[in-house]
């Protein structure tokens, strides 16, 4: 049986800090991101996005307005809420 790389769960971690000074590196992170941010957009979009970027922002507008929640999922915290007596404590 040959042995995939579906087989293999791993995490590598590197110390970025033993190749080169960190604020180089920081520097030529900078430099990516500007870089991909001037290239040629995708038709239709109106921004390019780095890794965790869209994440971020989906957390940030979380912390501030809350998580959304589908009319299926209040409809089952509703239906929990008053099996277990606490349908007055929901803010819904």
């Amino acid at each position: 049986m040959a042995i995939t790389c579906d087989d293999i769960d791993s995490f590598i971690a590197i110390d970025i800090g033993a190749m080169m000074p960190m604020n180089q590196f920081y520097e030529r992170i900078d430099e990516l991101i500007r870089r991909m941010r001037e290239a040629p957009k995708a038709k239709g979009a109106t921004r390019t996005y780095v890794p965790g970027e869209m994440e971020y922002d989906s957390e940030n507008t979380a912390q501030e307005a809350g998580v959304p929640l589908t009319q299926m999922a209040v409809d089952s915290l509703a239906g929990l809420a008053e099996d277990t007596g606490l349908k007055d404590q929901l803010p819904f």
